[in-house]
């Protein structure tokens, strides 16, 4: 079985870049590929954030999920996806470090990367 029949979803993948206006260095986001045949799993718990302080009982959220994706996909940590789902509202995902790669019999199979909800 192929990686591609399983990769329904699409992603906008978009790398920081560094640049220089007028001598004075920023960062704005580039498009890396703007369909990324992909699948997003977020059925991952929310996870907090931060140190909660005594007085208060807010911290921020953020949910985890796994994206799937074939193994020649230019995917790299840090890297800004914005799912789509048909029937369900964009989300955008920060990608960690260290993706998995799965194999099988005739050699790669897919990559698997963590990522967190923005």
């Amino acid at each position: 079985m192929t990686i591609r029949g399983i990769l329904k979803h699409r992603a906008l993948v978009q790398r920081s870049t560094v640049t220089n206006s007028s001598g004075n260095p920023g960062m704005t986001w580039a498009t890396v590929t703007a369909a990324l045949p992909c699948y997003l799993d977020a059925s991952g718990k929310a996870q907090t954030s931060g140190m909660v302080a005594p007085s208060t009982q807010t911290s921020e959220q953020h949910r985890t999920g796994l994206v799937l994706t074939a193994p020649e996909a230019d995917v790299r940590p840090a890297d800004r996806l914005t799912v789509t789902i048909p029937g369900m509202a964009n989300s955008t995902w920060v990608v960690e470090p260290a993706p998995s790669y799965v194999t099988h019999l005739a050699g790669l199979h897919h990559r698997e990367h963590q990522v967190s909800e923005t």
